[in-house]
């Protein structure tokens, strides 16, 4: 990824932060996100994916949360929100089912952007296709 250059809205130090903050949970989420790979599509370890707080598309998790393209959106958003709050922080808010900050990345798997957790939820394992099956 890129530095920041002196004339971006963001400093070096600031993005050098981010991605600090964001190691841990981009690698927890990568990890959430190869266990929805189903085992029968060679295709799907290549799967393009979208992010939802800045609509870019990307292949990997972990670079792609710790650009900083997807930190300028995440807190020009969140900063945005935070204001229609009066900064007043509430964890309950952050966490709400539906924020546009929570995203499912389908296959029970969900991050929010905002608090920077991901959690799952149980989703039957698919099936594989008749012909994968083993002779006996």
């Amino acid at each position: 990824a890129a530095a920041p250059t002196a004339g971006s809205a963001l400093g070096p130090f600031e993005h050098w932060h981010w991605r600090g903050m964001v190691v841990r949970p981009a690698e927890q989420l990568a990890a959430a996100l190869a266990q929805t790979v189903c085992p029968w599509d060679e295709r799907a370890a290549t799967s393009d994916r979208h992010c939802a707080v800045c609509q870019a598309h990307f292949q990997d998790v972990e670079e792609h949360l710790a650009s900083l393209s997807h930190y300028t959106t995440l807190r020009s958003r969140l900063s945005s929100f935070a204001e229609s709050q009066h900064f007043a922080f509430d964890r309950t808010v952050l966490v709400q089912t539906g924020q546009p900050w929570i995203q499912n990345f389908l296959g029970g798997v969900f991050f929010n952007h905002a608090t920077l957790e991901t959690t799952t939820a149980a989703v039957a394992a698919p099936a594989a296709p008749a012909s994968a099956a083993f002779e006996v």
